[in-house]
């Protein structure tokens, strides 16, 4: 081998030990604690409002609050690119759902404590999917 040939291979080989690090050829998507606590105040927030559709009537400035905080955490999650897409999709998921139970409760009037507790119940799923899947991401310490 000649010194440029030498060359060229000790340049391949050490972008080959150094490339794969990079977010461009490796897309991890790290922990975020904002994330993990965006969505543990949604959740009980979420819960807390679903309480309120028991009564004759609701107040509207919490569900727009709820709307507009799922709205800033998809956002939010949005800006972080590509390898985010996952937890993206798990909040669409949640405003979804979100969105169907508040025009249920809107076109069908009071809830009872089993519809309560069925909300509850589903949206509090979705929002443990999302919150564990980013408690489970690689943690940059």
């Amino acid at each position: 081998m000649n010194k440029r040939q030498t060359y060229v291979a000790a340049i391949a080989f050490v972008s080959f030990l150094f490339l794969p690090g990079c977010s461009f050829f490796s897309p991890v998507s790290y922990y975020d604690p904002t994330t993990y606590r965006n969505l543990t105040d949604l959740k009980v927030y979420t819960a807390f409002l679903y309480d309120s559709f028991m009564e004759d009537s609701v107040d509207q400035k919490d569900i727009k609050y709820v709307k507009i905080r799922l709205q800033q955490t998809l956002e939010y999650e949005k800006g972080k690119g590509k390898p985010n897409v996952k937890t993206t999709e798990q909040i669409q998921l949640i405003i979804d759902e979100f969105e169907d139970y508040v025009a249920n409760r809107m076109d069908q009037g009071k809830w009872n404590q089993s519809q309560r507790d069925n909300a509850v119940n589903n949206i509090n799923k979705l929002f443990d999917t999302a919150i564990s899947s980013e408690s489970k991401k690689n943690k940059n310490e």
